[in-house]
C-alpha cells in the first residue's frame, strides 16, 4: 500500500507539472515512478500499466502522438494481464487509443478502438454516465468526418442530452457538441438549425472564457459560413 501510495504521488506530481508547462519535469518524473515500479514489483503490475499510462498522456497533451499510442498500447497489454484490473480501466484504456489514432488520421482503427470501449463502458456504467457521453462524442467526430452526418448527428445528439443532465459540470463539452451539431446541420443544408447550435455554442464558450478566444472566433467563423450558404441558396 505503502509503494502504491508513492506511485501514485509520482503520477499526481506529473500530471502538476504538465499543468505547470514543464513536460520535460513531467516526462523525467514519469519515468523515475516507471523505472520504481519496475524495480520493486515488477513489469507486469497495476503500478508499472499506472506509469505507462501517466507517460503517454504527457506525450498526447504535448501533441506527441506516435509516443502517447506506444506507451497506451504498452499500458494496455499489461492491464490486459492483470486478473483484477476493472472493466472501466480497460474501457478507458481503448478509449484513449481510439483518440489517439483518430489524431494521427487512422479513422478505421479509431473507430474500432472507439467502438470496443463503449461496448466495455456500457457493461459496468449507466447509459447516461459522462464516460459514456464521452464515447458518443468521440464516435459522432468519425462518422461526421466521413461525411455520414445522419449517424454523426445522432451520436452528438445522444451526448449532448447525457451532458446536458449536469451541464454546469460540463460546459466545454456541450459548447464542443452545439458546434459539432451545428457543422453537421451546415452540411446538411438544414441551416436554421445550424444557426441556433452554433449561437448555443458561441453563448456557452462566452460565459467559459469571454469573447476573445479562438475557439469563438471560430464558432463565430461557422456563423459566418450558414449565412453565406443561405444567401447562396
Amino acid at each position: 500500500n505503502d509503494f502504491t501510495n508513492l506511485i501514485d504521488a509520482l503520477c499526481s506530481k506529473s500530471d502538476a507539472l504538465v499543468k505547470l508547462g514543464k513536460t520535460k519535469e513531467a516526462i523525467i518524473c514519469a519515468e523515475d515512478c516507471l523505472a520504481k515500479s519496475k524495480k520493486s514489483i515488477g513489469k507486469i503490475c497495476f503500478e508499472t500499466a499506472k506509469s505507462y499510462n501517466t507517460i503517454a498522456d504527457i506525450h498526447f497533451t504535448t501533441l506527441s502522438i506516435d509516443f502517447a499510442l506506444k506507451y497506451f498500447a504498452k499500458s494496455l497489454a499489461i492491464f490486459l494481464q492483470i486478473p483484477n484490473t476493472s472493466i472501466e480501466q480497460i474501457g478507458s484504456s481503448h478509449n484513449n487509443l481510439g483518440i489517439c489514432f483518430f489524431r494521427k488520421g487512422d479513422e478505421e482503427k479509431a473507430f474500432e478502438y472507439l467502438h470496443k470501449a463503449l461496448q466495455l463502458f456500457s457493461q459496468v456504467l449507466d447509459e447516461d454516465h459522462p464516460q459514456i457521453a464521452s464515447i458518443y462524442l468521440n464516435i459522432g467526430v468519425y462518422y461526421a468526418s466521413k461525411g455520414d452526418f445522419e449517424h454523426g448527428l445522432n451520436y452528438f445528439h445522444r451526448s449532448l442530452n447525457i451532458f446536458l443532465k449536469s451541464p454546469e459540470k460540463h460546459q466545454h463539452r456541450v459548447s464542443i457538441l452545439y458546434n459539432n451539431i451545428g457543422s453537421c446541420y451546415n452540411e446538411t443544408k438544414d441551416y436554421d438549425n445550424a444557426l441556433q447550435s452554433f449561437e448555443k455554442a458561441l453563448s456557452i464558450r462566452i460565459a467559459i472564457s469571454g469573447e476573445q478566444n479562438q475557439y469563438c472566433s471560430r464558432i463565430c467563423e461557422n456563423i459566418g459560413t450558414v449565412y453565406v450558404c443561405k444567401n447562396n441558396k
